[in-house]
Parts: structure tokens; sequence; C-alpha cells
């Protein structure tokens, strides 16, 4: 059985953004009830790919931002998802992996001895 996050990508590639979209907002939600960073910043990334293969690039630039700010910290990840693909080549996105690459290099330097 597919989770809430994984099911909204894949409406967002049936074209069924609608759908998909509520789901997110839902999984938003639920992540935050938790307090837990991980799953918020994880649920915001799943909406901004979702939005990204939608052609939503306005809000999938700033959902991607916010799970950059939560803690969402792989750069190298988000380079190479294949979701975001569409984001390529936008001096936005390069800004963002360049605040992903000063977040891990913040945390790295925080747990320094």
């Amino acid at each position: 059985m597919l989770n809430i996050g994984a099911l909204a990508l894949e409406l967002s590639h049936e074209k069924r953004y609608g759908e998909a979209e509520k789901l997110f907002r839902e999984r938003i939600e639920a992540a935050t009830n938790t307090h837990r960073p991980d799953l918020i910043s994880g649920a915001w990334y799943d909406f901004a790919c979702g939005s990204a293969i939608a052609g939503h690039r306005a809000e999938a630039f700033a959902y991607l931002r916010q799970a950059i700010d939560l803690g969402q910290q792989a750069p190298d990840d988000i380079a190479s998802d294949a979701d975001l693909k569409s984001l390529h080549g936008d001096p936005r996105f390069e800004a963002l992996l360049t605040r992903a690459k000063e977040r891990v290099a913040i945390a790295k330097d925080a747990t320094a001895p």
C-alpha cells in the first residue's frame, strides 16, 4: 500500500494535481502535528516535487525552499531528483542548492568537536 506522499506524487505524474495537492496538504498538516522536523521537511519536499511535476514552478520553488529551511539538507539528492528536473537551469534552483549546501556545512560545523 502506498503512503500518502507516494500516492500524491503518483497522482501528480498522472496529471491529477488537484487531488494530489489535497493529499500533500493533509500530509504536511499531519507531519506538523508530529513536531518532527524530518517528517515536516519531507512533506514539503514531496509537495515541491509534485508541484514541479505539475508545472507549478513558482510553488515548487517556494515549497522546496520551505523543505530546505526545515531541514531537507541533501543537495546531491535534490540535484539528481528526476521529479525536480523541470526546475534545472533556473537560477532559483541553483540558489536553493547553494542554500542546502550552506545548511549542510553549518550542521557539520555545529557537530564538530
